[in-house]
């Protein structure tokens, strides 16, 4: 039996799956079994995926399910002690599978990793992103959203099968979302600091295109911050859980109808989320604080052009986001 399984979901991706299945099959750790699943591709996937000759490949050409349907028949048909993710049209990092094994070799109750990532578009821009790394920053950033990179993701295969996890078909766009908080509940989550994987940023991929209908986007990853905050404790109110569900995506804070009311307001809420965390041992509460801060940051960068400047020097100078500032330099100082 393998250590590791590694499921990698096709779809019309003609372009790009070569260099995704070669960036794979020259790992430098080189026990795993590479699980590829074909989802009903109309281009020529499957004839360049069949070019490929490695005992390691395990090939599945499907009619199209969709990719949660595909990512459960993945972790069905996956035997390893460790998953791994991986996409058609992203490269990984060749000591990928090595450093995250290593993670799960220095900590026992490490359930889920990723890391660091380079996304790069068809122009030629490169932008490094740089994600939480301790367990306490994450787990507060899983309040409002995943930073576990689903591509870049290795979990444990032993805590899926026990508990059977799988990806929820309620939560598509944001099934990752709802995964990575349930594998969560039964160790620890880690990012390590180095950059695993390019990730190839296209207009009609998954992430850039998302749910299209605001309501049903609202309502999927709104029921799943009610399980987050219920699970760790927390109860808000109508008003304030709507402030928490626009503080979860860029595309929301953006949209945000800037006054002083609501600078109060968003502080209100803020001390109450942290007043909340102190009262039960699941968050970290200065994490929460940087957590808290970093949305600020956000607010300040899409409005500071469109709003008083006046009006934002409560968020500017507040000590969330002097925090949030400093755990920021102090982590982009950790990524190789």
């Amino acid at each position: 039996m393998r250590l590791l399984s590694v499921i990698l979901p096709v779809y019309n991706a003609d372009k790009f799956v070569f260099e995704s299945i070669k960036s794979i099959l020259d790992q430098s750790f080189v026990d795993f079994e590479l699980i590829i699943i074909n989802d009903g591709s109309t281009d020529n996937s499957k004839e360049i995926i069949k070019k490929f000759r490695d005992e390691r490949i395990i090939f599945i050409d499907q009619p199209n399910k969709g990719l949660i349907d595909t990512l459960n028949l993945g972790l069905s048909l996956s035997k390893g002690k460790y998953i791994a993710r991986m996409d058609a049209d992203d490269i990984a990092h060749p000591r990928r599978f090595e450093i995250q094994l290593g993670a799960f070799r220095q900590d026992k109750e490490l359930v889920v990793c990723s890391g660091g990532i380079i996304a790069f578009s068809p122009d030629g821009h490169k932008k490094k992103r740089y994600y939480p790394i301790t367990d306490a920053d994450m787990r507060s950033e899983l309040l409002f959203n995943s930073s576990i990179v689903h591509p870049l993701a290795m979990f444990s295969g032993d805590v899926v099968k026990e508990h059977n996890i799988r990806f929820d078909s309620d939560y598509k766009f944001c099934e990752d979302y709802k995964f990575f908080h349930d594998l969560s509940k039964y160790g620890k989550i880690k990012n390590i600091p180095r950059f695993l994987l390019n990730y190839r940023v296209l207009p009609q991929s998954q992430t850039s295109i998302g749910s299209n209908n605001a309501l049903d986007r609202y309502n999927k990853i709104s029921n799943i911050h009610r399980i987050v905050l219920n699970d760790n404790k927390i109860g808000l109110n109508e008003r304030w859980f709507k402030l928490h569900y626009s503080l979860s995506l860029s595309s929301e804070i953006e949209k945000l109808q800037i006054s002083e009311i609501l600078i109060d307001e968003l502080l209100e809420y803020s001390r109450f989320l942290v007043h909340a965390a102190k009262q039960n041992d699941q968050l970290d509460p200065v994490s929460l604080k940087a957590t808290l801060g970093e949305k600020f940051l956000k607010i300040i960068f899409f409005h500071k052009r469109r709003t008083h400047l006046k009006m934002l020097r409560k968020l500017f100078f507040h000590k969330f986001t002097l925090l949030a500032a400093f755990k920021r330099v102090a982590r982009i100082l950790k990524y190789e």
